[in-house]
């Protein structure tokens, strides 16, 4: 017997990307309740069919990035009649069946008070940790009424009403990973937006690999190909008029850390990622005018 949709209107975008099984049962799950898109960005299908419960399964069979992936899923759902708000998962995040109805409702409170709300996430629990994830740079503006505002909250768990996504355009493909989610919220607050976090709902979620403390500062570890990404993202942003200067000064400032102290962690792993930090930075003139086209197409 199947599942009853639990929303009309609301549209699920899932990127999946060498899943374990586990996270493989977690997106079947979700699919049993809500419609959406599944894109699978991994070198091989994970499912069968391609309609897996209410959801579409997209099968890439290579990566293509998260950014691009997203925005199949968003073109797709922009083309389903009945859906106004669309939420984003990754394949690991841990939510209760509830989650969207609970988001959705949320925003519209929040949007009530917010007429130009755009990306709302949830209070987000590291899996490592058990804390709630925080930039250890940019501090959180007053809460008011349950709304945290944020310069720029991650994708995962977010929603956002589809006729706003519209409006402030697709994520950027050639940013294929880091610093997508990001861009997209500088670029919301860029056309007259808010962004940011409500108090009133949590998400278990894995932010990024496992992570160090050094003083009071928690340092998340990365696999060595997303240094390359990190770095190569950055000095593509830093040209990007609305980027914000503070995250500018505040990211370059941990880049030079990490050329420092990359190649004495984790031993061999350590080295890898600074030779992928390097290359990132040596190779950032690939692909920038791109990057550049695809910028100046939505900042209008």
């Amino acid at each position: 017997m199947e599942n009853k949709l639990l929303s009309e209107n609301i549209g699920i975008i899932i990127v999946m990307y060498n899943p374990s099984m586990k996270e493989i049962d977690n997106v079947k799950n979700i699919a049993l309740y809500y419609k959406g898109v599944i894109v699978d960005n991994s070198p091989y299908r994970n499912f069968i069919k391609d309609k897996i419960g209410y959801m579409t399964y997209y099968p890439l069979e290579n990566n293509t990035g998260i950014a691009f992936a997203q925005n199949i899923g968003i073109k797709r759902l922009m083309s389903t009649n009945g859906i106004t708000h669309i939420l984003f998962l990754d394949q690991d995040s841990k939510i209760d069946i509830d989650f969207p109805l609970k988001m959705q409702k949320e925003y519209g409170r929040i949007k009530s008070n917010n007429k130009k709300l755009a990306f709302l996430g949830p209070r987000v629990i590291d899996d490592y940790t058990k804390e709630e994830y925080k930039s250890p740079v940019h501090k959180n503006d007053t809460i008011k009424e349950g709304f945290t505002q944020r310069r720029e909250i991650i994708s995962s768990g977010s929603i956002i009403e589809l006729v706003t996504l519209q409006s402030i355009g697709l994520t950027l493909p050639t940013l294929f990973i880091d610093f997508v989610d990001f861009e997209l919220c500088w670029r919301a607050k860029h056309k007259g937006y808010t962004c940011g976090i409500t108090q009133n709902i949590q998400m278990n979620h894995q932010v990024g690999g496992k992570s160090i403390t050094i003083g009071s500062y928690k340092i998340l570890v990365w696999t060595p190909f997303r240094y390359y990404f990190q770095a190569r993202n950055f000095i593509w942003l830093i040209t990007v008029n609305y980027v914000p200067i503070k995250w500018k000064l505040a990211t370059g400032i941990k880049f030079i850390a990490r050329i420092v102290y990359l190649p004495y962690m984790h031993n061999r792993k350590g080295l890898d990622c600074w030779k992928q930090l390097i290359k990132g930075f040596i190779c950032s003139r690939h692909g920038f005018r791109k990057f550049k086209s695809e910028v100046n197409s939505y900042d209008k």
